[in-house]
């Protein structure tokens, strides 16, 4: 059966359960017990009779929780198909026999996601600063609900950032040691993890003291998906937010009276006398009754020294009416291009 391991402590704290029900028998063989408190290895086995827990040490049965008890604990339900490894402390207190087993504090003891890599021990708690990251907000950190997960660790100077579910939860300075082993890891291209807890709206990261015999944890345990640890963002409800001040985007309103440009009549251009003698030839030549034209214009109105002149005409008509003289020598040019074409190379009918 598989073995999951349970935090050793809690940013240095230790949180123990004393046992009601326990064997004296197995308890009294453990070595130097006399000389004063010992720690132990021990492991919890499911009661499926009881619904609780067995409590076993290499000497045997040390005692047991029943199952009001283990109601303290109800995220150890999740790992009744496996061993739960932690240690206990036995002593002798006025004659009687102590047992206190370090189970932790139940809202911390399973965390609700999974280590893709090393785990770095416990032992010293670092509070990340949660207002340097922009992928959670305040209110969804106050919403967090206390409970451990694992994150991710990444080393920026002498800074490291903590991220879970893809999201950055914040970060904070890196003890010397801390930022060694960082270093390391990232030279053997492998990602460090540690465990964090929530509770108010913070998070601390637990990484192992400066003197510590140990700097990683034993391999923990995939678990099935579990809760989120990072709730969703709030759904918009529709209102429109103005995110600019009105003094910003509107400009003054106009005082006084409003200046109106003059309407001014453009002056005529001095333009060259007319040859009135050559238009009206050229009037004639396309059969225009001059007398009658000449009538139009007068009953028009306006300037007494009005005149007509006619349309300029190329001087060699086009395919099209505004057929410039380039296009039309161009298209000349490609016509006496096809009359002269050898025989066999035009379309055959």
């Amino acid at each position: 059966m598989q073995h999951y391991p349970l935090a050793r402590n809690y940013c240095g704290v230790e949180h123990a359960a004393v046992l009601e029900h326990i064997v004296a028998s197995t308890a009294l063989k453990i070595p130097h017990l006399a000389d004063g408190p010992t720690l132990i290895d021990v492991t919890l086995e499911t009661n499926n009779l009881t619904r609780g827990w067995n409590i076993r040490c290499p000497l045997g049965y040390l005692g047991a929780l029943d199952a009001e008890e283990s109601q303290d604990f109800p995220d150890l339900e999740q790992l009744r198909t496996m061993h739960v490894t932690t240690t206990a402390t036995v002593e002798i207190v006025d004659g009687m026999l102590d047992i206190a087993v370090n189970l932790g504090l139940g809202p911390w003891q399973v965390p609700r996601n999974n280590a893709g890599g090393p785990v770095l021990a416990p032992g010293m708690g670092v509070l990340l600063a949660t207002e340097t990251t922009h992928d959670v907000s305040a209110e969804q950190l106050t919403q967090m609900d206390t409970c451990s997960f694992f994150v991710s660790l990444t080393l920026m100077g002498e800074t490291f950032v903590a991220s879970a579910e893809d999201c950055v939860l914040g970060t904070a300075p890196a003890p010397a040691h801390v930022a060694n082993l960082l270093r390391h890891a990232v030279e053997g291209g492998q990602t460090l993890f540690a465990r964090a807890y929530a509770a108010d709206g913070l998070i601390a990261v637990d990484v192992p003291e400066p003197g510590s015999a140990e700097f990683f944890e034993p391999p923990v345990p995939a678990l099935a998906p579990r809760a989120r640890i990072i709730p969703e963002p709030p759904a918009a409800d529709g209102t429109w937010q103005a995110l600019i001040q009105p003094a910003d985007a509107a400009s003054p309103v106009p005082q006084g009276t409003r200046p109106f440009p003059q309407i001014t009549h453009p002056t005529s251009a001095s333009t060259a006398p007319l040859d009135t003698a050559a238009m009206t030839e050229h009037a004639r030549a396309r059969g225009v009754d001059v007398a009658v034209l000449a009538g139009v214009v007068a009953g028009l109105g306006g300037e007494p020294d009005l005149t007509w002149r006619p349309l300029p005409l190329p001087q060699a008509a086009g395919r099209y009416s505004s057929e410039s003289a380039r296009v039309s020598a161009r298209r000349k040019a490609s016509g006496k291009a096809k009359r002269h074409r050898k025989p066999g190379r035009g379309r055959k009918d």
